[in-house]
């Protein structure tokens, strides 16, 4: 059984729920990501399962925790839908159907949970603006909930990259 791991991504949280996901080079000290990356190979080998398997990780110090394991895709990656050469869903479904599935190439980016009474899409929209990034680079992906107490009702997908051409060459769009 061949397995792809997909690049850890940097998760903020607030009050327990995901606020931010975060991919970038400098989000994760390399030598975290790789010994994320050996505990994720360990953990792999337990289980005799197809699809996504996701394991999130807090780290205090140097010492790195698991925090959850879930075998299905998970809202920590929702970022790879458009950061991504090929998004956790689409892993997940070939490695059920046991089909190819490229090796995964990041471009930075961000993912921001639109959450009712918490982080709303106009407040994520206006940080955006300040960060002065381009409409092309924003994906709005909305649930179509209803925004009922502290709810996920969507979520947003920034892309972050120096060139065009990076875009072309890391994420199929």
């Amino acid at each position: 059984k061949f397995n792809i791991i997909f690049d850890p991504v940097k998760n903020i949280h607030k009050n327990n729920i995901l606020l931010k996901t975060e991919f970038n080079k400098l989000s994760i000290p390399r030598f975290e990501s790789l010994k994320m990356r050996n505990i994720e190979r360990k953990i792999l080998e337990l289980f005799d399962t197809l699809g996504m398997v996701c394991i999130e990780f807090f780290h205090k110090g140097e010492h790195l925790y698991i925090n959850e394991i879930a075998l299905r895709v998970h809202n920590s990656y929702h970022i790879s839908l458009d950061c991504c050469n090929i998004s956790q869903f689409e892993a997940h479904i070939k490695s059920i159907l046991n089909m190819n599935i490229p090796i995964p190439k990041m471009v930075e980016g961000e993912m921001y949970n639109i959450i009712s009474n918490m982080q709303t899409y106009e407040r994520v929209i206006e940080i955006l603006k300040e960060k002065n990034v381009p409409k092309k680079n924003i994906f709005y992906h909305d649930y179509y909930k209803e925004p009922i107490g502290i709810r996920k009702i969507g979520h947003i997908n920034v892309l972050y990259y120096k060139d065009e051409n990076e875009i072309c060459k890391n994420v199929i769009l």
